[in-house]
């Protein structure tokens, strides 16, 4: 994980987009999510979920995540998927540098944007999310992670949210 916030720290751009290396782009995803930027600081959009072959797995991940907004629901269930979104580099600056004890930046990400930012649900599918059979992060299977470890990583963000609303409380002091 601290590999991606090296590698967002580098980035020169007004607009960030997290991609990963396997999944495909729809050709319009681009201009579409430039668009709503102009009025939100963070826009995800919806992903066909498709396997290595590309057969359909699911159609909107969003239906299938029941995502959407909310500070809470997403503390509880996260809906940010890294390769639907791209944010403005004011959001970035607000969420580095990754607290210690997280386990997913996009999830991060998000969640700050809950907190300090406009946040735009693009309905339209702009990628075609692939998973793999043998993946790290399963889709339509059950997360391996025991309930205490779910619990840590709750806990590790929410000390992150706390220690960052210092932060930023402090910044504009």
């Amino acid at each position: 994980m601290y590999n991606f916030e090296h590698a967002l720290k580098q980035a020169k751009g007004e607009y960030l987009f997290l991609s990963d290396q396997d999944d495909i782009w729809l050709p319009h995803k681009r201009e579409t999510m430039l668009r709503h930027l102009v009025e939100h600081d963070l826009v995800i959009s919806d992903a066909t979920v498709v396997d290595e072959d590309k057969n359909i797995l699911h159609d909107s991940f969003f239906t299938f995540n029941h995502s959407k907004k909310g500070l809470l629901k997403n503390i509880y269930k996260n809906s940010y998927l890294g390769c639907c979104m791209a944010f403005n580099k004011e959001l970035l600056n607000k969420s580095l540098p990754f607290p210690k004890g997280i386990n997913m930046h996009d999830w991060w990400i998000g969640l700050i944007a809950e907190r300090y930012a406009s946040i735009y649900f693009c309905e339209e599918s702009l990628i075609l999310y692939r998973r793999h059979h043998k993946t790290l992060t399963p889709i339509s299977r059950k997360s391996k992670n025991s309930f205490f470890t779910k619990v840590g990583f709750r806990i590790a963000i929410l000390k992150g949210l706390f220690r960052r609303s210092l932060a930023l409380t402090q910044r504009h002091h």
